[in-house]
């Protein structure tokens, strides 16, 4: 290029700067540095239970045995949903003036009362129905799942209708293949092209068990029809086939807290026992235990004593400090973590209610308490009523219950009453509850609900108290008090006494 063509080719343009490329994608889904050991793969649930659900079983199990906090998570669960049991309440009403059938009420809750007792319930006859439903929770907590067989037709009690629990082990999870008519077999469950299952295929003995026992039976498998086996279990993905132990998320988090814990213990024991060394400038001053001359090195203190060290001989303390003042802090930080996994919160779990102001823990009992709730309702609905349903056909079929099978939709109507809790403030909650009957906001019906209790409960009670204290030429004004505005709250629910009527016999 000459010097002209320098002079006339104008202006030089301007560089233009390249433009930034935005950002479109979400920073979780970028690929780098920071991210790399992060999953870029998924799974469906049943793969990955395939080669985890076993393993996740296990540690769970020693987590629930061996650790503190697990321990009190398993007894937070039983104490919260199950407690002393859930009552059944009947609600078997006449179709005609649709008032209580109080023969028919009483004789189902009496009769469900008697099945549930120890040694009617169960085919071991080792266990009630309350052990029942607090092992069967603790277990789909603790191992994410139990199987409870429905034995219809049990000749060892009246109402033909027994139990059996079957740990999930049993449960073959390395069972997967075709089977008959287009099935499918999932993780030891059965399934057809609608996805729904048909059978449970279980091994005849535990994959654990010994081969020592007499009464141990051979390999192989089971198979049992869905419809005599309940499989509770808590559903989070779509085709789940086995459940998840609840433990799961926090497992982890748990064993190396205690790891911690015990590399604190010992390092604080050590602490206690503070120790120094005896140095020399060449190392040679000491000749060990058998030297018992005038140089003999000093090995122990005692309270108040002055030595002298031997020429040459040098004192060098060594004062660890443990625990430290961050252990506290580090350990609370741990559980609220774990806590939150667990859906509980950290005072619960922890024991702990230094800090915590009525109001502070007012709101997080509410919270805590609406978990329970939904766990209550979860357990109702996958094994209460169930359980329910069918005893109710076979002790009407058996005639343990005399009332007719004809009927028997009538008969099934009833609600499960869960415990419930005491408030934080009673006196409190209590004149809350008191002023919302009479303003007409809630009823004595739903105030029992919440204590996990009936109305009849209360009032029977009442009752109860009243008859006592007039036997005894007592006249007390609290009973006459109760037992009137018990009363007229009771009547004010449909403008009728619902205890009057005649008392029928189940027969309308």
């Amino acid at each position: 290029m000459n010097i002209f063509s320098r002079l006339f080719r104008g202006k030089p343009k301007p560089t233009r700067r390249p433009t930034p490329r935005r950002r479109r994608s979400f920073g979780a889904a970028d690929i780098g540095r920071l991210t790399q050991s992060w999953t870029t793969t998924s799974q469906t649930s049943d793969e990955y239970l395939k080669s985890k659900l076993n393993l996740l079983r296990a540690r769970s199990r020693d987590v629930a045995e061996k650790d503190d906090y697990g321990k009190r998570f398993l007894a937070l669960v039983r104490a919260n949903v199950i407690g002393q049991g859930v009552k059944l309440q009947s609600l078997a009403t006449n179709r005609d003036d649709g008032k209580v059938d109080n023969y028919a009420t009483k004789a189902i809750e009496n009769g469900f009362l008697e099945w549930g007792q120890k040694g009617v319930c169960t085919v071991c006859g080792k266990l009630s129905w309350t052990d029942v439903q607090g092992l069967a929770l603790e277990s789909v907590a603790r191992d994410g799942e139990i199987l409870i067989r429905r034995l219809r037709g049990w000749q060892d009690n009246r109402f033909a209708y027994a139990l059996q629990l079957i740990e999930a082990d049993h449960l073959d999870v390395d069972l997967n293949k075709p089977a008959k008519g287009g099935n499918e077999i999932r993780l030891g469950v059965e399934y057809d092209k609608w996805d729904r299952p048909v059978a449970y295929h279980v091994t005849k003995k535990h994959p654990a068990q010994s081969s020592y026992s007499n009464f141990t039976v051979g390999g192989g498998h089971y198979r049992i029809p869905a419809n005599e086996i309940i499989h509770p279990f808590i559903t989070n993905r779509i085709k789940q086939t086995r459940g998840v132990p609840w433990l799961a998320t926090p497992l982890f988090r748990l064993n190396m807290l205690t790891g911690y814990e015990d590399a604190e213990l010992v390092a604080a024991r050590t602490a206690a026992s503070k120790m120094g060394f005896l140095k020399s400038e060449d190392g040679d001053g000491y000749a060990g235990d058998n030297d018992k001359g005038d140089d003999a090195t000093i090995e122990a203190a005692e309270p108040g004593l002055i030595e002298q060290l031997p020429d040459g001989v040098d004192f060098v303390p060594w004062d660890p400090t443990h625990p430290t003042t961050a252990f506290k802090d580090f350990v609370r930080a741990i559980l609220r973590g774990v806590s939150a996994g667990l859906g509980v919160s950290y005072e619960a779990l922890a024991n702990d209610l230094e800090g915590v102001s009525y109001s502070s823990i007012r709101q997080g009992k509410l919270d805590e308490r609406d978990q329970w709730r939904a766990l209550q309702r979860w357990t109702v609905e996958n094994i209460h009523e169930i359980v329910f349903a069918d005893w109710l056909e076979m002790s009407l079929t058996s005639g343990a219950l005399h009332l007719p099978l004809s009927k028997m939709d009538k008969f099934l109507a009833h609600k499960f009453r869960p415990r419930g809790w005491a408030w934080v403030d009673p006196a409190k909650e209590t004149d809350a509850a008191i002023e919302s009957i009479k303003a007409g906001l809630t009823s004595l019906s739903d105030v029992a609900a919440e204590r996990g209790e009936t109305r009849d409960d209360i009032l029977d009670r009442l009752a109860e108290d009243k008859a006592a204290a007039e036997a005894r030429g007592l006249n007390l004004t609290i009973f006459t008090e109760g037992a009137n505005n018990a009363g007229t709250q009771q009547t004010s629910d449909n403008g009728n006494d619902k205890n009057a009527g005649p008392i029928s016999n189940g027969d309308d």
